[in-house]
């Protein structure tokens, strides 16, 4: 499997190389690639990520996105493989509207998804739930 990986990245690395040479503006060359993907999903669910990212762009009108997150990636989802990424939230121009229909029609379908037999789990979850109004507040 690892020797697949690695001749994978290297035939990725070539395509590049070539796409660069054939094309009339010069494209970035890659020098090396990480295809330890263990890595890569332990990174995708970690709340400081996201934290850092709120330093650099601001959410004045989402006081609470960071708290949110962080709660939302501690207990909503037992299993850290299944956990939901950041990049939902990572918009500059994300407004408390944009985020609630983020939660309705992404966050929440793959919540009732992976809880299919705990719909009780799932209910705390809902934007408008009690639970969630308590987070929304905790800034």
């Amino acid at each position: 499997m690892h020797r697949r990986l690695v001749t994978f990245a290297a035939s990725i690395a070539l395509a590049a190389c070539a796409v660069s040479s054939a094309s009339a503006a010069p494209l970035p060359r890659i020098v090396s690639m990480n295809v330890c993907t263990d890595q890569v999903l332990l990174t995708l669910a970690d709340p400081d990520l996201l934290d850092r990212w709120l330093v650099q762009n601001p959410l004045p009108t989402i006081p609470y996105l960071a708290n949110l997150y962080r709660r939302l990636s501690q207990e909503a989802i037992d299993d850290p493989d299944y956990a939901v990424g950041f990049s939902y939230f990572m918009d500059k121009e994300l407004t408390p509207t944009k985020l609630a229909l983020i939660w309705q029609y992404s966050i929440l379908p793959y919540l009732a998804e992976y809880h299919v037999e705990q719909r009780a789990r799932v209910k705390n979850w809902e934007w408008d739930s009690d639970f969630m109004r308590e987070i929304r507040r905790e800034t």
